[in-house]
């Protein structure tokens, strides 16, 4: 249990974080005030503002559990309840409104984090948090536990690349120089309060909202190469073994079957969820007497192109079975080297790959490289 004094320790950094931040994030301006210049009664219904997380919060950011921090005032200066809720762009729309209430949902409190400043109240099911007021406003914190309430979610806000089924970039074919943004990209969050008093003398005030922000809770998939080769020179191909892997799919066995008994039914919804990991392969032509480096960062500079994947043979490379990291599910990607390279008297040569892995919420893998020779022999 913690203290008084640690309480007091945590409204007083509370209060500078939101001095610090400078700007109220809403995105209008505060509902209660506007109806309290309407008429004076409305000076007693509490009013509360709300500060926009800054940067990327959840697993990939700041961490899972994301303070909003409030400022709440009340001229009785008793503790109030304030409703917290997140919302999402669930239909697709691009927005985030409250023309569509279904998404808005309560947000899930995590009240043992030490930047919680409320007290809990148990009311008519759940448990509400309450806060302390001051007339001119107290500073507080509701500790959002996103990892209970978006899952493996990722919600980015703001624009995004726009990238193929392989997740490559996509340049601009009148502005070569340029990369296209995705229209489609996610509205991110939006985190809505309402401040209310019970009792004899109970007022609400409207609810106010974050500008949008983004949380990202995903895992990025991983690929390992495990044998180049080998060549068709006839047939203008080299076959590539490499296996996906993603820690969010069901499949920790990595054979395709939904095995209860393994505990791959982590949602309980009868049936193996497995994400499907895409795959780019790019390729590097070794020079005579250039030495290949070792590390990933020197083999980042080298110069790479895109590997064109011969079509009806091996498997498809926009979307492959996965398994946890440590099993995997295996993939042949089959690379057809002569529109890339041209006939044999062009293509001839010796040369490296890489693999970049995709997965299917946008979410780009570490690059793998194989540094084992690819030796395409001349006619």
């Amino acid at each position: 249990m913690r203290s008084r004094v640690s309480r007091r320790t945590a409204a007083r950094t509370l209060l500078a974080l939101t001095a610090a931040a400078g700007v109220v994030a809403a995105a209008a301006p505060t509902l209660a005030a506007r109806a309290g210049a309407a008429r004076p009664g409305a000076r007693r219904i509490p009013t509360v503002q709300v500060v926009t997380p800054l940067g990327l919060q959840g697993e990939r950011g700041t961490g899972e559990r994301v303070p909003i921090v409030l400022r709440v005032a009340d001229t009785s200066r008793n503790r109030v309840v304030v409703d917290v809720e997140y919302g999402v762009d669930l239909n697709g729309d691009g927005q985030i409104t409250e023309a569509n209430p279904a998404e808005f949902r309560r947000a899930t409190q995590e009240r043992r984090d030490a930047r919680d400043t409320s007290r809990p109240r148990f009311t008519r099911g759940f448990t509400d948090a309450t806060f302390r007021t001051a007339r001119d406003g107290a500073a507080g914190a509701f500790v959002w536990n996103t990892a209970a309430d978006l899952p493996l979610g990722r919600h980015l806000s703001g624009q995004q690349l726009l990238r193929t089924p392989q997740g490559r970039t996509v340049r601009n074919p009148i502005v070569p120089t340029e990369l296209l943004f995705d229209p489609t990209a996610s509205a991110g969050v939006v985190v809505r309060v309402r401040a209310h008093r019970l009792g004899r003398r109970a007022a609400a005030s409207e609810w106010v909202y974050t500008r949008p922000f983004s949380v990202d809770n995903s895992t990025p998939p991983a690929a390992a190469i495990e044998a180049v080769g080998p060549v068709d020179a006839v047939g203008g191909t080299v076959a590539i073994d490499w296996r996906a892997f993603h820690d969010d799919s069901e499949d920790k066995n990595g054979n395709g079957v939904l095995d209860v008994l393994d505990l791959e039914d982590v949602n309980g919804n009868d049936a193996l969820d497995i994400v499907p990991v895409a795959i780019a392969f790019d390729f590097h032509r070794v020079d005579p007497g250039e030495v290949i480096p070792t590390g990933s960062a020197q083999l980042a500079l080298l110069d790479w192109h895109p590997c064109t994947r011969r079509l009806g043979q091996g498997d498809p490379d926009d979307g492959v079975a996965s398994a946890p990291t440590g099993v995997g599910r295996e993939a042949t990607f089959v690379w057809d080297f002569v529109p890339d390279l041209g006939t044999l008297d062009f293509a001839a040569g010796t040369y490296i790959v890489r693999a970049t892995p995709y997965d299917d919420r946008g979410n780009l893998g570490t690059t793998v490289y194989s540094t084992a020779p690819v030796v395409i022999p001349a006619e």
